[in-house]
């Protein structure tokens, strides 16, 4: 009993198992057993509704007994099986009492074999098949028909589109629609297009195929497939430009834009690539280097550059483009230069930018800029400091200028020669200016002259102020030299401007003329009517204009200091002492004795300031020398002094010690120190204890002051000199100078190389004794207690009676009062 209750609890639990179990291939079967002789089978349906099974002409046979009867298909009949929408016919299977079986066969060849075998596809293909007696009789007592479920498989898209060597996303879950998880299989058409890689769809080249997919048949589902459009095209690429539009000047080479964006594969051979300018006048793109170049003639203008980036097998072509303009502006460093800047404005662009980089000259051949009424210069020239020279014979309008309207000319220098033969105008610079134009920190330096028989009409920088024209003159110079040789062309020259309409208007601003001319009824600057401020002349063109300066006061800083007016805002004018003053360049702040004014501490300036022993040096303004040094050489120890008279204070902190003239009688002096500072253009007795010679940082340097130089006490005066006096006019003077027996000595005619030099002092008195006068310092008297002249090798040597050195020899010397072993030996 317990083993029968095992057995059946172990039956339920397989029975529980069938019925929760998955689905299997279905089948139905249908037997002739218990039917009616002849009984015609015509249309049978399984039990679960899913398969319909129609006969054409198929009856039970004659057997007695109805287990022996069997089914008869007539010769040539059918039988169909059909199943409903979602499922697939497998099989049919006849078995037993079976005769002609093999003669039953399938009208669709996907299904395989006879009746023998069974008619089959485990694909299940179709949901319904036709099978045929052919030609005899068939017969079975028994047949089964097996049928599945369809698989939903199928693409989410009719077809799809990826790029050369781009792949798909994964095929199943993403392009296939494949619920039931069914195991696939993919194919590809044509592999010469696509292939399959890694459970993707890779492109390979540019075409189409198909794309195939197999889902396998199981004891479940039929076999099912679906296909889609594959099409294979070249990648777009997106680059992107660093820029897209820029600016050059006509003389940079500018870096073509860089290509960010490209894709990691494409082919790094940019040679391929071609480059084109819509205007190579304007912008000329060089591959080779990546680079874009001024095509020559297109100041001012655009141009276009076209990108080309070529097709390759994977990417389709792409242009890209940006502009390049380059600004209106050129450099000028030669002849040729010049005549394509005048080029450009006869050719309408008149309003071209030009920047001087180097010197040029432009010889004998006239060219001269906008010499048209219509094309008349209206841009900015500068000149940065270079020159234009010339050397031109005309007979008509002659200027290196024509015409300007609106325009401005700065820094420019002009030099050379102009002559005319006939009664034109001339200038140094420009002929006539209309609407607003200004000229600053300009010299002319050209030489004009004049062989007309009318009225010359020259001018230093401009002829004529036209019609309601505003003209500005800034910071200009006229040195050049105007000369008529007939007897009506010394009239109507002009320093600066020859002639204005009363309708326009001319302001010169600090500006000067220092030039020569034999000019007669003329104006050293310009017309009556012209406003004239801060402005300076050393000579007179005509009727005198502005404030009249010496030839010393040029070159002493009184001029440029005067120029430089009450301007702080920066230096306009500065110079080397001793040359003549000129604008402002900061590269000049490094030579010797340039004078400058110092923005930042508001005052005129010297880096580096510095006098020569015996050489004048003139100076007319007040300036803080940044170093200072005198080049006259002192022992580091003397038991005799020597004098001096600097143009700067200079402090007495150590070295030597300083006296001054407190008295004098009879043939005796007396000196007293000085302590604290020697004042600039003072005389003073110094007397050397470690002293080289006098220098330092941030000496005051002082004008001129002609009253500093003289001390008087007593019978005697203490004179500084800082421009020197020669023999005459130390014995006119009555003048005293120290020797090296430290007595003061009267210079005399007999001894013509008695002088003294710049930077000395002297005594003079207003008795005329020629006995040597003695001195003391405080209360001691003073003398030559020893003489060193021969060195300590037994050297010999000479020096004259002012203690310079000249020689190891006497009878090298020529003839004259010479100081040898402490005494005056005359040759």
């Amino acid at each position: 009993m317990k083993q029968k209750t095992i057995i059946l609890r172990l039956c339920l639990f397989l029975l529980a198992i069938v019925l929760t179990a998955p689905a299997w291939s279905k089948s139905e079967t249908w037997q002739a057993r218990n039917r009616n002789k002849g009984e015609n089978e015509g249309t049978r349906t399984s039990a679960d509704g899913i398969v319909t099974v129609s006969w054409s002409n198929c009856k039970t046979g004659r057997a007695l007994l109805p287990a022996n009867r069997n089914w008869v298909m007539a010769p040539g009949s059918t039988v169909t099986i059909t199943c409903q929408a979602g499922w697939r016919v497998r099989a049919l299977y006849i078995s037993d009492q079976l005769k002609n079986e093999s003669k039953l066969i399938c009208e669709n060849p996907v299904y395989v074999g006879n009746g023998s075998t069974g008619i089959r596809n485990y694909e299940a293909p179709r949901n319904s098949i036709t099978l045929r007696a052919n030609n005899s009789k068939v017969e079975f007592a028994k047949y089964t028909v097996e049928y599945v479920q369809e698989s939903p498989l199928s693409f989410k898209n009719d077809s799809y589109t990826i790029g050369v060597d781009r792949i798909t996303d994964p095929l199943d879950g993403y392009m296939i629609h494949n619920p039931d998880n069914r195991v696939i299989s993919v194919s590809i058409d044509n592999t010469d297009v696509a292939f399959v890689w890694a459970s993707r769809v890779k492109g390979k080249k540019v075409g189409q195929t198909m794309v195939n997919v197999y889902a396998h048949p199981n004891d479940d589902y039929a076999a099912s497939s679906a296909t889609a459009i594959i099409k294979v095209v070249r990648n777009d690429i997106d680059p992107t430009l660093e820029w897209t539009s820029n600016t050059m000047k006509a003389w940079e080479i500018l870096q073509m834009p860089k290509v960010s964006n490209m894709p990691w594969d494409y082919p790094t051979d940019f040679s391929l690539w071609t480059f084109t300018s819509s205007d190579e006048n304007t912008v000329k793109p060089v591959a080779s280097s990546n680079t874009l170049t001024f095509g020559g003639s297109g100041y001012g203008k655009t141009a276009t550059i076209t990108v080309n980036i070529p097709e390759t097998n994977s990417y389709n072509a792409k242009t890209l483009t940006y502009t390049v303009s380059v600004d209106n502006e050129m450099r000028i460093a030669s002849k040729e230069d010049w005549q394509t800047f005048c080029n450009q404005i006869r050719q309408g662009n008149k309003s071209i930018n030009a920047t001087m980089t180097a010197d040029i000259d432009l010889g004998t051949t006239i060219t001269m800029a906008a010499t048209s009424e219509t094309n008349k210069y209206s841009g900015t020239f500068d000149g940065a400091g270079h020159s234009i020279k010339m050397n031109w014979t005309g007979s008509g309008w002659v200027a290196p200028f024509n015409l300007l309207e609106n325009a401005t000319v700065k820094n420019l220098r002009t030099r050379g020669q102009i002559t005319m033969s006939k009664y034109y105008f001339m200038s140094g610079l420009a002929l006539e200016a209309y609407g607003t134009v200004t000229i600053s920190n300009c010299i002319s330096e050209v030489n004009l002259t004049s062989n007309s028989n009318g009225s010359a009409h020259g001018a230093g920088l401009l002829t004529n102020v036209r019609d309601k024209a505003n003209v500005t003159i800034n910071d200009c110079i006229v040195s050049g030299t105007f000369n008529g040789t007939t007897e009506n062309s010394v009239r109507n020259w002009a320093g600066f401007v020859n002639h204005k309409i009363s309708s326009s208007t001319l302001k010169l601003n600090n500006c000067l003329y220092t030039g020569t001319n034999n000019a007669g009824r003329s104006n050293t600057f310009a017309n009556s009517d012209a406003e004239l401020n801060n402005c300076y002349y050393l000579n007179p063109c005509g009727s005198p204009q502005g404030i009249q300066v010496k030839n010393e006061q040029l070159k002493n800083g009184y001029t440029a200091k005067g120029l430089q007016g009450n301007r702080t805002d920066k230096c306009h004018w500065a110079q080397v002492l001793g040359e003549n003053p000129s604008f402002y360049n900061e590269a000049d702040k490094t030579k010797t004795n340039y004078v400058y004014y110092d923005v930042e501490n508001a005052r005129w300036t010297c880096d580096k300031f510095q006098i020569t022993d015996g050489v004048a040096r003139a100076i007319g303004i007040d300036f803080i020398a940044g170093y200072a040094e005198s080049l006259r050489g002192f022992p580091a120890s003397s038991d005799h002094g020597y004098t001096v008279c600097l143009p700067f204070d200079y402090p007495i902190e150590y070295g030597f010690k300083a006296y001054t003239l407190s008295g004098g009688t009879g043939t005796q002096l007396h000196f007293t120190e000085v302590t604290g500072t020697m004042e600039a253009y003072k005389p003073y007795y110094i007397v050397p204890d470690g002293l080289a010679m006098f220098t330092g940082n941030n000496l005051q340097v002082r004008a001129f002051n002609t009253d500093a130089l003289k001390i008087t006490a007593g019978d005697y005066s203490f004179m500084g000199t800082v421009s020197g006096m020669t023999n005459s006019g130390a014995v006119a003077a009555n003048a005293y100078i120290l020797q090296d027996d430290n007595l003061w000595h009267k210079v005399t005619m007999d001894n013509t190389s008695a002088y003294i030099p710049a930077y000395r002092a002297y005594i003079t008195s207003a008795t005329a004794g020629a006995k040597a006068l003695s001195f003391t310092l405080g209360n001691e008297a003073t003398g030559i207690s020893t003489v060193v002249t021969t060195d300590a090798d037994g050297t010999q040597r000479v020096y004259d009676l002012n203690g310079r050195l000249l020689d190891s020899n006497i009878n090298n010397l020529p003839k004259g009062v010479y100081v040898v072993n402490g005494k005056k030996v005359m040759k």
